[in-house]
């Protein structure tokens, strides 16, 4: 009963482990991702050159 019990343990601390690893690079992604986004859109301003 007990080498079942270790392993529901180390089975959910996996999964929280995974769950917090996949939600901070998605929310890191999700920042890039956005600030790609508006680099793209924004205009170009006076004094500033087109690359």
């Amino acid at each position: 009963m007990d080498q079942s019990l270790i392993l529901t343990a180390i089975k959910w601390a996996l999964i929280v482990f995974l769950t917090g690893f996949i939600g901070y690079f998605g929310k890191y992604l999700g920042k890039v991702s956005i600030v790609k986004f508006h680099e793209r859109r924004q205009p170009i301003g006076f004094g500033e050159q087109s690359r």
